[in-house]
């Protein structure tokens, strides 16, 4: 399906209509050719006005894609299909946008702490006279967050910009304890977005240690990693710049009581998909952080559910040889994600690096 769908859109003229590199980046990754033009919609609807919170935001998706459509065929630029999104924080009946100051941040921020909020994401698409709008909506829990921190991430500057006061892929990923949904991170430019200055170095060391082998699944993850740190503490310290911090991740991938790691034949990955279709897993994911004589290990856990996948959908995944490079052959970012239905748990998991608590014992190793 995703192939014929690219040929045919990639054929046409496609305006996102948005100022969102972030939305554009997802669209690109999923093999879309998007051409980013920002909205002059002044975004005044009032939620009152409407029935439902996914209403609200469907029209204001729609106020931005009328506009752009309407400013681009107006200098002789018609779009063949537009597509625009709103997003709002709603926390007890009261809806979130972005804040206009930073104790507007500040009070939101107080508000949410501790507490599970739903996002809703409006979405809509015009093409021509046809038109489709629809809505999607996420739960996110904010960890228990005292008044320095909220007033530290304020602070950065990053919650005016974004509604409900932060946002998830940059420094506001750390205050996320987990959501129950889908997202799409990616390592190296998470640990940049949080301000981490880091070198990503991949271990040399043979992974040769066998699961059978331990008690549990999660000290073979976090003895899996404390191999790779300590490979990569030698190879450092060997020339001369012994590091600071090192740290280390595995993960793996749990179906029905059966660990799946990447397979690289093409008839497994097959059959790991298909094994997995319409069911969830658990991804867990193993972090040691070693620093000087001092070593933390933990693990954390995350289920994550696959829709249901014709036999003509895996071979099309299959081809595009994304499958190869992941665990259990399936990820929740590039074009995988159109395979997941949704998530629960730190999303920062099943990329094998739970930010949140990584972020907690780090400060309790440096203190």
């Amino acid at each position: 399906m995703l192939p014929r769908m690219l040929d045919i859109l990639n054929s046409k003229n496609v305006i996102l209509a948005s100022g969102s590199p972030r939305r554009q980046e997802l669209l690109q990754k999923l093999g879309f050719k998007v051409r980013l033009v920002p909205s002059l919609f002044e975004e005044n609807l009032k939620p009152s006005d409407f029935k439902t919170f996914s209403e609200f935001v469907e029209a204001t998706a729609f106020g931005k894609v009328v506009e752009v459509e309407n400013r681009l065929i107006n200098d002789g630029d018609k779009p063949d299909l537009v597509i625009g999104a709103d997003t709002m924080v709603t926390l007890d009946g009261v809806m979130y946008g972005k804040p206009n100051t930073n104790e507007e941040a500040f009070a939101t921020l107080k508000m949410l702490s501790g507490k599970p909020h739903i996002v809703y994401t409006g979405v809509a698409l015009k093409m021509g006279p046809q038109i489709v709008q629809f809505t999607e909506n996420t739960k996110v829990f904010i960890g228990d967050l005292t008044d320095d921190e909220i007033m530290a991430y304020v602070e950065t500057g990053e919650p005016l910009d974004k509604a409900g006061s932060y946002g998830i892929q940059g420094i506001g990923g750390i205050i996320v304890e987990k959501i129950e949904a889908d997202d799409s991170p990616d390592i190296e430019a998470l640990l940049k977005n949080v301000g981490l200055r880091v070198t990503i170095c991949s271990a040399t060391a043979k992974e040769n240690l066998k699961p059978d082998d331990f008690w549990s699944i999660s000290e073979f993850l976090e003895t899996s990693a404390h191999q790779k740190v300590s490979d990569v503490e030698e190879l450092f310290s060997s020339y001369g710049f012994p590091p600071d911090i090192v740290i280390g991740c595995e993960s793996y991938v749990k179906v029905d009581g059966i660990l799946y790691n990447k397979t690289k034949e093409e008839d497994n990955v097959f059959k790991t998909l298909k094994t997995i279709s319409g069911k969830s897993y658990i991804v867990s994911a193993g972090i040691v952080i070693k620093m000087g004589d001092n070593v933390v290990k933990f693990t954390e856990n995350t289920k994550v559910y696959v829709r249901d996948l014709s036999d003509n959908d895996i071979r099309t995944y299959v081809a595009t040889g994304e499958p190869f490079t992941r665990s259990a052959n399936c990820g929740i970012y590039g074009v995988s994600s159109c395979l997941i239905d949704k998530i629960e748990g730190d999303f920062f998991t099943v990329i094998g690096f739970p930010l949140l608590r990584l972020g907690k014992e780090m400060e309790i190793l440096a203190s």
